[in-house]
Parts: structure tokens; sequence; C-alpha cells
């Protein structure tokens, strides 16, 4: 299967049929202000983990390590993508910063 057939269908696949029911995907939330906080509770609570939070401005990824149990908290959303263990990560960034993060990701 190449990646582009991969993609178009990926919509149409659960992520309940992909995982067993103990497996987590551990994530990173970039953005981690009320949108991105909201996005990463909504999240937890259907199986992810968020394991790493970068911000710019530092006391908002504190409040999502916080909220979510613990964490690494990064100001340079680039040291959250260089963790090995980051299956995935949310871009919650404003709009006129999404592209940076997703194409680095």
């Amino acid at each position: 299967m190449q990646r582009r057939t991969f993609l178009r269908s990926a919509p149409a696949i659960s992520a309940s049929r992909i995982l067993g029911a103990a497996d987590r995907v551990t994530m990173g939330l970039i953005g981690c202000g009320l949108r991105g906080r909201y996005v990463a509770r909504l999240m937890r609570e259907a199986g992810a983990e968020f394991i790493a939070f970068a911000d710019v401005y530092l006391p908002n990824a504190q409040q999502a390590q916080q909220e979510a149990g613990g964490g690494k908290v990064f100001q340079d959303f680039r040291r959250l993508l260089e963790m090995p263990e980051i299956q995935a990560v949310v871009v919650a960034t404003p709009d006129h910063w999404h592209a940076i993060p997703t194409i680095l990701a």
C-alpha cells in the first residue's frame, strides 16, 4: 500500500480497531493554550497518552503537563519532536504557525 493510498483511507479506519484495549498512543502537544489543552483532554479520554508539551509561553506548557499528570515541557517544539518515544503530535498553535511544526513532524 502506498502512503497516499493509506492516507486516503485513514479516516475510515477507527483507532479502536487498530489498537488493542491496553495500547496507548504516546503523543506530544505543540501549542498548549486553551484549545490545545481541550483537544488533549478529549484525546486522553479516547486513550491517547500525552508525554510532552511545547509552547513558547512556558506557563501554558506547564499547565498542560499538570492536567495530564506529568510529562516533559519545552519552549521549543523541535525538542519535543526529537523525542523517539513520541508516536504522534497535535499541533494546536495559532493558524499562522501550523505549517512549520506540521512539516517538521
